[in-house]
């Protein structure tokens, strides 16, 4: 269908735990303004969801006000579907957006997707949406970003998946030493923004996870700037500062091995979870 990944990733029969890559190859998310609203079931950040069956949009467990939707995201295998993060938009800080069943970030899945109790949804296809501040602290101006899943750089997959190794090698307890990211050529500046390939986390070990549960995507919404670039045309802006997405959430989308698994021709489809997300500051979801 159009929209979806050109590229396609495979899902890995062998994938050994939530660590290990499920999908392969890795895909960076690439962002680019999107010219005209995105209606149709791609990847994006922003704008209004593209639904593929009755909408169902979160409240916020707490202010019982919509969630803001922050993008859509291709879910792997047939028939097309899409899983849709929000979170709730809190310019005080005082929802507990960081934990998995507070009620206050969800990311659903459509077609066939299932609802956590501890979610509660309206029929309601349009709401808050990702914003940047615009002239004034006070003025919010829509976002809408088209994303772009394409091969990484070479440099900067090798640097990244560096820093992945160690963090599995000081999950067993064992340091190695690499160089900072940080001190890399722009050119080799890893990507923390993909689907498929390995999670990288803020935190080093996955806890709350369970062993069954696969690895789809991440996005880290401080992509594409530092602490002194606000530019209005690359910075998906949210509550808090122009890179808040960053600052409050790494978020990694998770799903069960049989959830995720082609059926079998003689069976039916299977339901897709839709739940929650954690943040790492980091999220999960099943999808």
């Amino acid at each position: 269908m159009s929209g979806l990944p050109s590229i396609p990733v495979a899902i890995q029969e062998h994938c050994d735990g939530p660590h290990d890559a499920w999908l392969l190859p890795r895909l960076q998310m690439r962002l680019r303004p999107a010219a005209a609203a995105i209606d149709v079931p791609r990847a994006k950040l922003g704008g209004q969801p593209v639904w593929l069956g009755p909408p169902t949009w979160p409240l916020s467990r707490s202010l019982g006000i919509p969630m803001m939707f922050v993008g859509q995201i291709p879910v792997p295998g047939e028939p097309t579907s899409l899983a849709y993060l929000f979170v709730t938009d809190d310019p005080q800080g005082t929802t507990e957006t960081f934990d998995a069943e507070a009620g206050e970030n969800a990311l659903l899945v459509q077609p066939a997707g299932r609802i956590p109790p501890f979610i509660v949804t309206i029929g309601t296809a349009t709401g808050p949406s990702l914003w940047r501040r615009g002239m004034t602290w006070d003025e919010r101006v829509g976002v809408e970003l088209a994303v772009d899943l394409v091969p990484p750089d070479p440099a900067a997959e090798a640097t990244l998946d560096a820093e992945i190794a160690a963090q599995e090698a000081e999950r067993t307890g064992v340091s190695l030493d690499i160089p900072d990211a940080a001190d890399a050529d722009d050119s080799a500046l890893p990507p923390y923004s993909y689907v498929g390939g390995k999670v990288h986390l803020w935190q080093v070990d996955l806890q709350g996870i369970p062993a069954d549960w696969r690895f789809h995507f991440q996005l880290d919404g401080g992509e594409g700037h530092g602490p002194d670039d606000t530019t209005p045309s690359t910075s998906a802006e949210g509550p808090d500062t122009a890179s808040s997405l960053r600052t409050s959430a790494k978020a990694a989308s998770y799903g069960t091995a049989s959830d995720r698994d082609p059926p079998s021709p003689a069976s039916s489809p299977p339901q897709r979870d839709s739940q929650p997300v954690r943040h790492q500051r980091r999220c999960r979801r099943a999808s």
